[in-house]
């Protein structure tokens, strides 16, 4: 998960162009449950140095046994051959939804000043131009279409 900026270094009588790398440390999978079977919602976890550790609750219902089948970084655990192909490509798109928020957010600011709630608001967005995506703030209407709810709504 690694994006590439380049920035312009100004020296006298010398331009330069610095490669800046943007890591993360880790996105995850966070499984937060003592259920042995049974359905949960995915949840999320990107963490970046002592910083920046944040959570992101995805509405996407996944099976335990599934689940197991996976590592925590999303990739298949070794010698898998039978899994859920529609849950690893639901968990492919939110990964990466959270991937490009994250770097976005980090464009625009320092990472430690980055919040949870604003976290969840630019990821809803991106889940917003992914028609298959959609966040706990959003509701789809009967004719599929996305609409945010409002505080005193739904």
């Amino acid at each position: 998960m690694v994006q590439n900026c380049y920035s312009v270094v100004q020296k006298p009588y010398i331009y330069t162009t610095i490669k800046t790398v943007i890591s993360m440390k880790g996105l995850t999978l966070f499984r937060r449950t003592t259920k042995s079977e049974g359905m949960i919602k995915l949840r999320f976890r990107l963490k970046d140095g002592r910083e920046v550790d944040l959570y992101h609750k995805s509405e996407t219902k996944a099976d335990i046994k599934d689940l197991a089948k996976l590592e925590d970084a999303g990739e298949l655990r070794p010698k898998v051959s039978i899994y859920n192909h529609e849950l690893k490509e639901k968990i492919d798109r939110e990964m990466s939804a959270i991937e490009t928020a994250y770097i976005e957010l980090c464009a625009k600011m320092d990472k430690s000043l980055i919040t949870a709630t604003l976290f969840e608001e630019t990821i809803c967005r991106q889940a917003s131009s992914s028609p298959k995506l959609y966040c706990r703030n959003q509701r789809r209407n009967s004719i599929g279409k996305i609409y945010p709810i409002h505080q005193g709504g739904i």
